[in-house]
Formats: structure tokens, sequence, C-alpha cells
């Protein structure tokens, strides 16, 4: 996590400031797999602004990988979260969100004491939250590593903007020659072992969202047709049958 550089954060805050001024008529996002709420995300065109600072941005995230060369591939204009959100623990699309960041412009939250921290899983399985001030930016693997917002969201809004690379070297990183046979044959025959989930009512389903995973919005756990608050005392159960 690092400053966000001046004269980015000073573009992107008056862009978000303008917007505020007429937030009824802000339009609302689209809606997003991996969000619960309440309330629709509002989202501002940054019409151009946006590909300038991902632009801008390029030679950061290519120091934070260690001096790679990468490429811009995607990035969003403002999304402004609003009461209620929670974004549940997922991945993004490995053939361009390779390398990322969250560039977080502002927030109102009711209260300064209950944050809206950001949690990332490390490689070796260790969770970390981290909460972003204005300002400021969180560089991660966005494709690679677990990441969420498992709390709910309190306040007006979380205004920030994403930023994601990949590669210019494609023996780094080459989705091309995945197909589903290789997908497949490096899934283990016991994959299933334990997952009695008959659907996935969890967005990514029990296989992933795992009680110490999951957001706080998460609908209940539903098996063969009854809630399962507890899962470890349903296999425990099962098990002494």
């Amino acid at each position: 996590m690092i400053q966000t550089p001046a004269h980015v954060q000073e573009k992107l805050k008056k862009a978000f400031d303008k917007a505020l001024l007429d937030w009824d008529n802000i339009r609302n996002e689209a809606i997003i797999d991996v969000l619960y709420t309440p309330i629709p995300s509002k989202f501002i065109n940054l019409l151009g602004l946006d590909r300038e600072i991902h632009q801008d941005l390029l030679p950061l995230h290519e120091e934070w990988a260690g001096g790679m060369k990468l490429i811009p591939t995607s990035v969003y204009g403002i999304r402004a979260n609003r009461n209620g959100s929670s974004l549940v623990m997922h991945y993004d699309k490995i053939e361009t969100h390779v390398i990322s960041s969250i560039v977080h412009i502002a927030h109102e939250y009711d209260n300064d004491d209950e944050p809206w921290p950001i949690e990332i899983e490390d490689h070796d399985g260790v969770l970390h939250a981290v909460n972003l001030e204005a300002g400021q930016m969180l560089f991660y693997e966005s494709s690679s590593c677990l990441h969420g917002r498992r709390q709910i969201f309190k306040g007006k809004y979380y205004a920030s903007i994403f930023m994601h690379y990949k590669p210019a070297d494609d023996r780094v990183w080459d989705t091309t020659k995945l197909n589903i046979e290789e997908v497949i044959a490096n899934v283990p025959p016991h994959w299933m072992d334990g997952i009695i989930e008959e659907h996935g009512n969890r967005h990514a389903g029990q296989g992933l969202t795992i009680d110490s995973r999951v957001s706080d919005a998460a609908p209940p756990r539903m098996i063969r047709g009854q809630i399962v608050e507890n899962i470890e005392e349903y296999y425990n159960s099962k098990q002494e049958l």
C-alpha cells in the first residue's frame, strides 16, 4: 500500500466531488455478481480520464511486480459502493486481472471507528485486512489471491477506481494455452469429498466460501432444503449416524 501520486488523486477527487454535487442523478451501476447490496452502487464515467490514469500508474505497477513489463488491460470509472454492501471473497478474470490495484478516492462512514476493510488471502492462505484511507492505493494479485469485503459497509459511499494489468511476456502468464482437459487433469479426484451442499447458494459455493471466508450478508446455507448454521456440527452429526 502506498500514497496515490498527488496529481492522480487530485484529478480523481475533482471528478468525484463534481459528481457528488448531483448525487441523486449519478447513474446506478449494473448488478455485480460478487456484490451483496440492498442499494445499487453508483458509477461515475470518467470519459477517458480513467485510461489516462491507467497509463500514468503503469510504472508503479511494474515496480511492484519486480520490474516486470506489464500491459494495461482493464480499468473502470469510479465505483461508489453504498450502505449495506459487502463483497464476497472471489478471484478476478485470469486473462486480464493479473497485477491490480484499488485506488481509493473518498468515503463517508456512519462512524469512522467502523471502516470497511479489503481482505486478501495471500499465497500461504493467510488473510490480511487493510483499511484504505482516501488518497491511498493497494496493489494485489487479483486473479490469484482470494479477496473481498465480508463486513457490511455502513455509510453513504465508498468510492474507488480499479486498475488491472497483465505481463507483457506471454511466457509469464499465458492463458491461451489453457483448455478444459488440462484443467480437469489438474483437479484431484477427491476435490468434492465432504462437499454436501447441493447448490452454491453463497455465490461461490461451499467449496470456496468456507465458514471462515463467508460474507456477513450471505444468505443462509441450505442443504437438502434445511438451513444449516454450523457446517462442522452438521458434518459431525452425519458421521455419527
